[in-house]
């Protein structure tokens, strides 16, 4: 009897515990705590309203015409676009106006057809300030339709400090030489001293010349135009095909990204679960506890007494 009325208690108490966690979880208005309250819809002001930083969403953004940001490394930009147009004449007017008014100049051109035919095309080779770079390259687009457009920019830093570097070094040179020959003991001496001082001379005008190369490309980018007269706009070219290697990467990343989802998954359940999944251990731990006195009580009785 006593063992009944403890597994009774036992169970009331586990309920009463039960109840009490379901009823914490539970917010007034029959809405759960942890549910999200319903996001009212934004009024027609909020939707006009520019960003902060002054642009409304519908304005294109200035970012991709700045000059680009080198962090104060010497780094050469280059471009290459390939258009066509239907009307030669007004997309090669647009992209002198342009050129003018960028502050660049072609280095080279070269124009072949004619108007006849329909078939000219145009090769230029374009300076275009650093600073102008982004700018002119977007704008150069305009003048007719892009089938394709390359970059390659070229980190010369290194290149160009070691030779400054071997220059700085080669003018100590050539003043020691200098001071060697005002006090040269004899003829041969100072013709000995007179051939140094020669090839010293002749590789401070080398590297000079590879620093001020060096600096026209730094500050001039190179735009390459090649313009090209057509009838009709060619579609934009097919994307080239995947490789083995290519695809296998492919696939493994998207795999991988689908078992980190599905650990999450898990996760997310699992802290969720983590309140009820406690309150039940509790409630478990104390009936087995009650259990285990009640029936060690009951054992203690049923066992007699030693004579």
């Amino acid at each position: 009897m006593r063992r009944r009325i403890a597994v009774f208690a036992a169970a009331a108490l586990a309920l009463a515990l039960f109840a009490g966690c379901a009823s914490n979880n539970a917010a007034p208005g029959g809405r759960s705590a942890n549910a999200p309250a319903a996001t009212p819809a934004p009024t027609e002001a909020a939707t006009s309203m520019p960003d902060a930083s002054g642009i409304s969403p519908e304005a294109p953004s200035d970012s991709q015409n700045a000059p680009p940001d080198t962090g104060g490394r010497k780094v050469i930009f280059s471009a290459t676009l390939s258009i066509q147009t239907k009307d030669f004449t007004n997309s090669m007017d647009m992209l002198n106006r342009l050129i003018t008014g960028s502050g660049a100049y072609i280095e080279s051109s070269n124009i072949t057809g004619t108007l006849d035919m329909q078939n000219r095309s145009a090769a230029l080779t374009i300076r275009v300030p650093v600073a102008q770079y982004n700018a002119f390259k977007n704008s150069a687009g305009g003048i007719g339709t892009v089938v394709a457009q390359s970059e390659n920019n070229t980190d010369i830093t290194d290149q160009y400090y070691d030779t400054q570097a071997h220059l700085d070094a080669l003018n100590a040179q050539h003043e020691r030489l200098l001071a060697l020959m005002n006090t040269a003991a004899s003829l041969a001496d100072l013709l000995k001293l007179q051939d140094q001082l020669t090839d010293v001379e002749y590789q401070i005008d080398t590297l000079s010349g590879a620093l001020h190369k060096y600096d026209s490309l730094v500050s001039f980018s190179t735009v390459t135009v090649n313009l090209y007269e057509v009838q009709v706009i060619s579609p934009a070219p097919p994307e080239a095909p995947k490789g083995f290697w290519t695809k296998f990467g492919d696939n493994f990343l998207a795999g991988a990204r689908g078992v980190l989802s599905f650990f999450k998954g898990v996760a997310l359940v699992i802290s969720a679960a983590f309140p009820t999944l406690a309150t039940m251990a509790v409630i478990a731990g104390i009936i087995i506890f009650i259990l285990y006195k009640t029936n060690k009580i009951g054992k203690k009785r049923k066992t007699p007494p030693k004579e």
